[in-house]
This record gives structure tokens, C-alpha cells and sequence, in this order.
């Protein structure tokens, strides 16, 4: 903890929403960013200092659920449809061992093949099994990790987590643009690890959102 305490002008950040802005008042230097996906998500941690937000819960927090979906939103509507959450997605591997055998079968075929056409100076044909050679030896490559182990896909827990970091650090960089300072503390404050904590130092934040005005329909149309 911080032994310097911050006086009241230097303490206080004001987000105010409208519409598809975000007005931001910060040190008395007013300005305005858009309010993408990304400012979504940085306003949820800064509406809940000190809370452990996990990917999940953010991505579904700026999420628009369709009431098809809330038929199954408890665990006695899933046992009654004979369905089941798991709470980490199963391995999916590249590729399939029956793929790799038949793969390095043909990498073989190619390799004695190549071999008989040295032989004979058949340049135009070895070209074109060298290009397949080329090729399938790439994808082994992709295809297997240290150890030969065959890699799995990237599971959708990876991939929320580096679509919700991207679109986070999109919405600071709009900020760094007009004010630094206020973006240099953001991100020094939000620590990110299996979840993500916005931890505040010496800056209060006070977020407000203006109510949009619809204007009624009238029951007939004026011609």
C-alpha cells in the first residue's frame, strides 16, 4: 500500500455514457471515445473494484442472451432435457491418427519416388513431388508438438480470453490517445490472470449513464 495519499482534485475520474459515447472528465480535461465492445468491458471492471470477473461472466455481462436460450439457464431445466455443462471443454486434436498414418504413408511414397526419378534427371515431375513433400512436411509440423504429441485445437476458453484482452486493450489505446496518464493507470490497475480485478489507486471513478428519450409513436400515421 501506498504511503502518499492523493488529493481530492487528482483522486476523482467521471465516466458518463450516452448513447454510443462515453464522456470522460478526468484532472478537468474533458473528452469523448466510443463506446465499442472493448470500453463495455472496461466499464464492467470499473463498475465492480475489487471483484474477480472471470471471461465468462464478462462476455456475458455485454451479451444479449435471446429468450430461446433461458429455457436451459438452470441445472433442473438441463437434467430434465437429459443435457450437461462440462466446465472445461474436451481436448479436440488436429488431426485424427488414421489422417497421420495415411499422411506419412504417402511423405514415404514420395520420398522413394524421388529417389528413382534422381535417377533418371526427371526434373519437372521431382519438382512437383518436392512441392507435395514441401507441404506435407508443414503440416506434420503444425500437427505435432514436442515429444511427437498431436496438438489440439485452441478451446473457445483461449479464444474468449484473447478476443476479451484485445478488445480491452483497443478501449485503453482510445483513451492513451486523449488522455495517457488516465491510461497508463487503467492498465496498471486491472490485473489479469484466470480472471480479471480492477484494483484502484488514488483514483476514484464514478460512472453515470443518460437515460435515452424515446420519443412515443403515434397511434395512426399522419399522411
Amino acid at each position: 500500500m501506498k504511503s502518499e495519499e492523493c488529493s481530492p482534485a487528482e483522486e476523482r475520474c467521471l465516466f458518463r455514457v450516452a448513447g454510443k459515447q462515453v464522456h470522460i472528465d478526468y484532472q478537468g480535461h474533458e473528452f469523448s471515445v466510443f463506446l465499442s465492445t472493448g470500453m463495455g468491458y472496461l466499464l464492467e471492471l470499473l463498475c465492480h473494484p475489487e471483484l474477480p470477473v472471470s471471461f465468462r461472466q464478462m462476455e456475458l455481462a455485454n451479451a444479449r442472451p435471446q429468450d430461446c436460450y433461458r429455457q436451459f439457464e438452470n441445472h433442473e431445466a438441463l437434467l430434465e432435457y437429459n443435457l450437461h455443462l462440462e466446465d472445461k471443454p474436451l481436448p479436440n486434436p488436429m488431426a485424427d491418427k488414421q489422417t497421420l498414418h495415411s499422411v506419412k504413408a504417402r511423405l514415404l511414397c514420395i520420398i522413394e519416388e524421388l529417389a528413382e526419378l534422381a535417377e533418371y534427371n526427371d526434373y519437372a515431375r521431382a519438382e512437383d513431388l518436392n512441392s507435395e513433400k514441401e507441404a506435407l512436411v508443414l503440416y506434420l509440423r503444425e500437427v505435432y508438438r514436442p515429444g511427437n504429441k498431436i496438438r489440439d485445437f485452441e478451446d473457445e476458453a483461449n479464444l474468449q480470453k484473447r478476443r476479451i484482452l484485445k478488445a480491452l486493450r483497443r478501449a485503453i489505446a482510445d483513451i492513451a490517445n486523449q488522455e495517457p496518464n488516465l491510461a497508463s493507470h487503467l492498465s496498471a490497475s486491472i490485473s489479469v490472470s484466470e480472471f480479471m480485478v480492477y484494483r484502484p489507486d488514488c483514483l476514484e471513478i464514478g460512472i453515470s449513464r443518460v437515460p435515452i428519450c424515446v420519443k412515443p409513436k403515434s397511434a395512426y400515421n399522419v399522411i
